[in-house]
């Protein structure tokens, strides 16, 4: 096992592809695939008279696309009559094109792009060799973005940090700044069993984004309790069941897309920007001091330490699992509460915005200066227990012609 350290020093070449005409008749289509964008050229014998004319012609027409995918890209002649150079951004960002048709037309790569944001450029490691199985990759003291060739996930790299003193992003956003939906891979894909991220204020929203692909992992992420819900700077999905995470002072985005998925056993949050998607599998979540949004539902779900929260959309929690000791709780979810909620002294379970009934099992247990809003009764029927305190210590507002029923 080694430690490797990202460095950043690939110099910036251009990707070089060709593309080739073999033949061609009257009719026949030629498509060039970059992205989801497929443009199509069809062969007229009245203009291409010969496949040098067409090639010719399919250069001119290829020039004149001003889908962002194509202008990013120049197309030229190339070294034979038949043959267009397809050339990407001087920068190194490699690009994915495809020749396809019922024309005979091929794609084949002359040159790779070399960049210094590629994670599997050895000369961008230290070492001068990549992480593999078993190794510590540390990603610190430089600016340099880690971007490119990112989903190399068959490498079980045992340990990953992320220290503050990169100032620089990890993968890349869904739109790309040519403004064409992202085709590249946008996380960093990792098969690692522990991760430690380091965010600091310079950390733009999403600026550090993941993708778990091994077995259970452990993931630390830390900062300096700058980060706000909804401009989180780390992303991550994939995780498998049974893996831990625990956010410290920073803000992390849970599987935050429909499309997105991974699976918690354990998520604490302390003081940090927290939102959870409802596509992650999610067992225990403690909250202390947070800011938060969960939409997957859970067994357990705890508030300690002040903070605010929200369930919503269908999320529930298991019975006798709320547990909110402090701070405040909206409730925009049509999921069940669970069984025998709790509030602490001075906690807050708010369901006005709630957008249908929402099911409360055993008996609600709240105790001085805490607060349960129901104004449009939501909740339906259910026991209430002002406990170690009167009603009027607390407020409780449930809704409208309610029958209380006292023991």
């Amino acid at each position: 096992m080694a430690i490797k350290t990202w460095v950043g020093k690939q110099r910036k070449r251009a990707q070089v592809t060709t593309l080739t005409i073999a033949s061609f008749a009257n009719g026949e289509t030629f498509i060039t695939t970059v992205g989801v964008k497929a443009p199509t050229y069809i062969a007229t014998t009245a203009l291409d008279t010969s496949a040098a004319v067409l090639t010719a012609n399919l250069i001119v027409f290829l020039q004149a696309l001003t889908d962002p995918e194509f202008t990013e890209l120049t197309f030229a002649a190339g070294s034979t009559t038949t043959t267009i150079t397809v050339t990407g951004p001087t920068d190194g960002k490699p690009f994915t094109l495809t020749a396809t048709g019922t024309g005979t037309y091929s794609a084949a790569l002359t040159y790779a792009a070399l960049s210094p944001n590629d994670w599997t450029d050895p000369l961008n490691w230290d070492t001068g060799t990549i992480p593999t199985t078993g190794d510590t990759a540390v990603i610190g003291n430089t600016a340099i973005d880690v971007l490119y060739n990112i989903d190399d996930n068959a490498v079980d790299v045992y340990i990953v940090r992320r220290e503050n003193t990169h100032t620089g992003r990890i993968g890349l956003p869904d739109t790309s700044i040519s403004g064409y939906p992202e085709y590249r891979p946008t996380h960093l894909e990792l098969a690692a069993v522990t991760v430690v991220i380091e965010t600091s204020r310079t950390d733009a929203a999403g600026s550090l984004r993941f993708k778990s692909t091994g077995a259970a992992s452990t993931w630390t992420i830390q900062g300096d309790g700058t980060a706000t819900l909804d401009a989180e700077p780390v992303e991550l999905y994939g995780t498998a069941a049974t893996s831990v995470i625990r956010c410290i002072g920073s803000g992390i985005a849970l599987a935050p897309l429909d499309s997105q998925a991974g699976a918690v056993t354990t998520l604490t949050g302390e003081s940090s920007a927290v939102r959870v998607g409802a596509g992650l599998t999610l067992v225990n979540a403690t909250m202390k001091g947070c800011s938060w949004r969960i939409e997957a539902s859970c067994t357990t779900l705890t508030q300690t330490d002040g903070g605010s929260g929200e369930v919503g959309r269908a999320a529930a929690v298991g019975n006798s699992g709320l547990k909110l000791y402090s701070g405040y709780v909206t409730w925009t979810s049509t999921g069940a509460t669970g069984n025998s909620p709790v509030l602490g002294p001075g906690a807050t379970l708010d369901f006005t915005a709630a957008p249908g009934s929402v099911v409360v099992g055993g008996t609600v247990s709240a105790g001085a200066d805490s607060a349960w809003i129901d104004p449009r009764n939501v909740c339906g029927a259910y026991a209430f227990n002002a406990f170690n305190c009167r009603l009027q210590d607390l407020a409780f507002n449930p809704g409208t012609n309610r029958t209380l029923t006292v023991s």
